[in-house]
């Protein structure tokens, strides 16, 4: 069986933004929690061995979601633990100013941060 949650070579070339932080995916944590830089980056390199340093983002690691096919990225922003990816991809119509997350990516981004924290059944 193939896992659903892999590493992926990276986003298309499009210039990956900040989509939300990881307190707006798992309200479950704690602030604290939430905010956790290096507890985050610590579950991601577990899961995925290490991150890939970029000039723009610093450590990350790009991940696709097998179930739905989304893309994204996971890093720490200056905003602190954080999700991002290519705007056209995620946000519903750039072109018309709709930038709500895609339903497809706010489950993939949901069911990734059940699946990283071992809170997936």
């Amino acid at each position: 069986m193939n896992p659903r949650f892999v590493r992926a070579e990276s986003l298309p070339s499009t210039a990956p933004r900040r989509l939300c932080g990881r307190n707006e995916v798992n309200p479950a944590l704690s602030f604290d929690q939430a905010m956790d830089s290096g507890g985050f980056m610590a579950l991601l390199a577990a899961r995925f061995g290490p991150p890939v340093t970029t000039p723009q983002l610093g450590e990350v690691f790009a991940i696709k979601d097998g179930a739905t096919g989304v893309t994204f990225e996971a890093f720490v922003s200056a905003e602190g633990p954080s999700y991002g990816g290519a705007r056209k991809e995620c946000y519903e119509d750039v072109a018309a100013g709709d930038l709500r997350l895609k339903e497809d990516v706010i489950r993939s981004l949901s069911e990734f941060e059940a699946w990283l924290t071992g809170e997936a059944n």
